[in-house]
């Protein structure tokens, strides 16, 4: 049954969230994996792509802080670094049990990461050491988010989402949960704000919010003929809407206002988009199947027309995206 679940969990590498660091209006960096092309990557604005990293074993998961972009890797089980403007990739943890989801902690300098091959949540400083481990006992731990105090993650094995303090072996709080066969539950993307954790369901065809301190959780948005919400994957929100890609269906790229309202289709007809980011004045996405990153601006017209600005990538997977200041 473990073993099931970590296959099905691997082949969900399709579903990572997107990660935003949002800054005051410059011109955004927007950084992305691809899984079987082996690459990290980066565009500027309007600039070529470049390629940070090369021969990189299934990168998945990436998150950014001002200096590096690091990433996890579940074909050699490592956490890597690169820095934003390019040179030598630093190894920092291996020997990891299929590395997926994973965050940066910039204030603390320590990046975190989930297990799906053994159940756990690790840490390690942005400048290698020691790993730490945080928290044990998982199934299937995939897609991470963190405030200032504490993590969040999606366990598609458990059909959970939890809670539990930066630190090592914390106590993980269940905040969702639907396992019985009469409320199934498969959560994936995962965001959180100072107030709010979200989610998606791609089980229950459903977008969901809840207070940190948990509750119960707002559906935002569920399968009906007029949304066609078929599979929800990877989600990313800013101070007024909730974003989300639908992998199935339409393929299309959504949002909806924090706490709930009408929900907008802004893009439809994309073939696999998987992961989402939002800088201030844009959103980001890979469309897995196509092997794109596109986007559109935010105050575009439904339906909204994309902008391809990587049209021949190789399974491009997680993205996260980081404004560059000028100093």
């Amino acid at each position: 049954m473990r073993s099931g679940n970590r296959v099905r969990v691997l082949e969900a590498l399709l579903f990572m969230f997107g990660f935003c660091l949002t800054g005051c209006g410059s011109t955004p960096s927007v950084y992305w994996t691809e899984l079987a092309g082996g690459t990290v990557n980066k565009v500027v604005g309007n600039a070529a792509e470049v390629n940070l990293a090369a021969n990189q074993p299934a990168p998945a998961g990436i998150d950014a802080d001002a200096y590096n972009i690091y990433w996890a890797s579940p074909g050699d089980g490592t956490i890597k670094r690169v820095p934003i403007a390019g040179g030598s990739v630093t190894t920092l943890a291996s020997g990891q049990a299929e590395p997926i989801g994973l965050a940066v902690d910039s204030t603390a300098g320590v990046v975190y990461w989930t297990n799906t091959g053994d159940g756990t949540i690790r840490s390690v400083s942005t400048n290698g050491g020691a790993v730490s481990l945080v928290a044990q006992g998982q199934m299937d731990p995939l897609n991470l988010a963190l405030d200032a105090n504490n993590l969040y993650w999606t366990d598609p094995g458990r059909g959970t989402v939890m809670k539990c303090p930066k630190q090592a072996n914390c106590n993980p709080v269940t905040l969702s949960s639907g396992t019985s066969p009469t409320d199934p539950a498969l959560p994936w993307g995962i965001a959180v704000d100072a107030s709010n954790v979200y989610w998606t369901d791609s089980y229950g065809r459903t977008v969901y919010q809840l207070p940190v301190g948990g509750g119960i959780p707002l559906v935002l948005a569920s399968f009906t003929s007029a949304l066609n919400i078929f599979n929800p994957a990877g989600i990313a929100i800013d101070s007024t809407n909730v974003y989300w890609v639908d992998s199935g269906g339409d393929g299309s790229l959504n949002k909806v206002p924090i706490g709930g309202g009408t929900v907008t289709r802004m893009v439809t007809g994309q073939y696999t988009p998987l992961s989402i980011a939002v800088s201030d004045a844009n959103i980001y996405w890979t469309d897995y199947g196509w092997g794109q990153v596109n986007q559109i601006a935010k105050n575009c017209t439904a339906p909204c027309t994309p902008t391809t600005i990587n049209p021949s990538g190789v399974e491009p997977t997680a993205i996260v995206v980081q404004n560059v200041v000028s100093w």
